[in-house]
């Protein structure tokens, strides 16, 4: 119903900028798909990482709110860093456009 039309929505939004795709798992934002050749790919997110930390800010449910503006670039942006974690680490990665 109205969470899968919002992951739905959030897919679209997110392959405009990063270059992922993501759903939620027990309240966290887990990578389902990463699209070779974009951003998110180079900056070497996998699927499976569940991202936890953006521009410096926790990934909490406010933010979840806005996820579809939070994964993409604003104007002028050179980079975003983004906190995972993936395997029971957190891994930084810098996502460049």
């Amino acid at each position: 119903g109205r969470e899968r039309a919002w992951v739905e929505r959030l897919e679209a939004e997110v392959e405009r900028g990063f270059g992922f795709s993501a759903g939620l798992d027990a309240g966290r934002l887990v990578v389902i798909d990463v699209k070779p050749g974009r951003p998110a790919a180079a900056a070497g997110l996998r699927a499976g990482d569940a991202v936890i930390e953006v521009r410096g800010r926790a990934l909490d449910r406010s933010m979840l709110l806005q996820a579809p503006a939070i994964f993409r670039f604003a104007e002028g942006e050179s980079e975003v860093e983004m906190v995972v974690e993936r395997e029971g680490e957190r891994v930084r990665l810098m996502v460049r456009p």
